[in-house]
């Protein structure tokens, strides 16, 4: 059999392949043809945490701490090797630990709790006093949070931007005035009203930003560098995008805070986890870099480890864990599994994979840093930890349901076929209970429905939920669901 042809073959082809071989016939489309290829291929040796008996294999063997005398950020092989981690987080310039920074001219400004919490006690200086953080940015999306006691501005400056205007650029949230400022020079008009966005008059119509806040509110900044835009979040609440033309004058960007007298302020960079996270699907980054350098280069290694189990020759495989590298990397993680487990979708959500069953190295080192997760124990506690979240929090699994249509679509149509999700279904549905499901997947085959689009879908789950007990109450005639489940109700009557 031509391993070039399996990818193109029928999900009944495979299947009936599989089965004359002994395998598995269970699983989506991708995980048979995976299956099919190692099995056509000969998968390579599989990945091991213990010391093998034949001296011809090479175990898995990652450690879970760093050499304490190698240098700091030194990689973990040789030191000729070129280190993907750091290629990778050359957008990110600082150290592990992101904290504040005074400014020049703000020595009255007092800096405690390992330079997270800040306090304006000037008696000399009414006008804010500013802080800067000591991590760089210059691409992707990232965020932090910041209780007050007073009143702040709030956003992102260019690396070099000094508040009385020498270089750089800043975007704020003036949190007192509600006002939004883009400014290149903090000092005129006494260094606070001057160099607002749209005009330097107080209370024009076009800086006008946000909702009053109060003592103990906990704001979010967060900066997608992708699109250009700076958002904030009051309490968790979106208050929608404050800029959506953020251009530097220079390529790296970093935390700003205006300090005004009389405030006191903690900000959270990420260490000790959100108050108000993000939504997970917004794709925001932290600036506290949760792995150290050597646990990054350790990271890099194990990427590297999988590779290895690769039944295709060197020169193809590339950078991505797909087939057999990724059974072995499910292997290590998940344990002995089914074939219907989600594991895996679980993994891809969490680790905003692009590509059906395929870990690129890019996605492997952002997201399980963001984790801070270097070892194969670190990453099955953390998927032990997301089946607990998607188990308890509905908002949660939604968009982890929505995201397994997207990942699961072939490239270049726009929808699923009817047997994927069925597949599907069975697999994200796992012990939940949802008594209509068979019915309406008996319902889509009776009819011949070919394929489920993005709609029809997402609007499945919130259908399975609005009638949990069944369709007694279902009007067709008054419903503003999709023609589909008017189809099926009518169908399900007849039954």
């Amino acid at each position: 059999m031509d391993a070039e042809s399996i990818p193109k073959m029928k999900v009944n082809d495979l299947k009936t392949e599989l089965g004359r071989r002994g395998l598995s016939k269970q699983g989506l489309k991708a995980e048979l043809v995976a299956r099919l290829l190692a099995a056509v291929q000969g998968a390579s040796e599989p990945v091991s945490s213990q010391p093998a008996s034949d001296s011809r294999k090479r175990p898995l063997q990652v450690p879970d701490s760093p050499d304490p005398k190698r240098r700091h950020g030194a990689s973990a092989t040789s030191p000729n090797k070129k280190r993907h981690h750091d290629t990778f987080f050359q957008h990110r310039l600082g150290p592990q630990v992101a904290a504040l920074e005074r400014t020049a001219d703000a020595r009255e400004l007092a800096l405690s709790a390992h330079n997270l919490e800040v306090h304006n006690s000037s008696s000399q200086y009414y006008g804010p006093l500013y802080a800067v953080g000591n991590v760089c940015i210059s691409k992707g999306k990232w965020f932090y949070e910041v209780r007050l006691e007073g009143s702040a501005q709030l956003g992102w400056a260019s690396r070099d931007f000094t508040p009385t205007g020498e270089v750089g650029e800043c975007w704020l949230w003036d949190t007192q005035r509600q006002q939004k400022m883009r400014a290149k020079n903090l000092s005129e008009t006494q260094g606070y009203y001057g160099g607002y966005y749209g005009g330097n008059s107080n209370g024009n119509p076009e800086t006008k930003y946000g909702e009053a806040v109060s003592q103990g509110d906990v704001i979010g900044v967060g900066l997608d560098l992708d699109t250009r835009t700076l958002q904030f979040w009051l309490n968790g609440k979106d208050l929608g995008a404050a800029f959506t033309d953020v251009t530097p004058d220079e390529r790296f960007f970093r935390p700003f805070i205006g300090v005004s007298r009389k405030t006191k302020l903690n900000v959270n960079f990420g260490k000790d986890g959100f108050v108000f996270p993000p939504s997970f699907a917004l794709g925001f980054d932290t600036l506290h870099q949760r792995l150290s350098g050597d646990q990054l280069a350790t990271l890099d290694a194990l990427f590297d480890r999988f590779l290895a189990c690769s039944s295709e020759p060197a020169e193809e495989r590339g950078a991505v864990l797909r087939d057999a590298s990724l059974a072995e990397f499910q292997k290590a993680v998940c344990g002995e599994v089914p074939d219907d487990d989600p594991a895996m979708l679980i993994v891809a959500w969490r680790l905003r994979c692009q590509k059906t069953f395929e870990i690129s190295r890019a996605e492997w080192l952002a997201s399980w840093a963001s984790c801070g997760a270097c070892t194969i124990d670190d990453m099955s506690r953390d998927l032990v930890k997301w089946r607990r979240e998607l188990a308890s929090d509905a908002a949660l699994f939604r968009l982890f349901y929505n995201f397994v249509y997207d990942y699961l679509k072939e490239p270049g149509k726009t929808y699923l076929g009817q047997e994927e999700a069925v597949m599907a279904w069975s697999i994200v549905f796992k012990g939940r209970q949802f008594p209509m499901l068979a019915q309406f997947e008996e319902f889509l085959k009776a009819e011949n429905k070919k394929s489920v689009t993005r709609d029809s879908w997402r609007q499945l789950l919130l259908f399975f939920e609005a009638y949990p007990d069944g369709l007694a109450s279902y009007d067709a005639n008054t419903s503003s669901w999709p023609s589909l489940f008017d189809d099926f109700a009518e169908w399900a009557k007849t039954r």
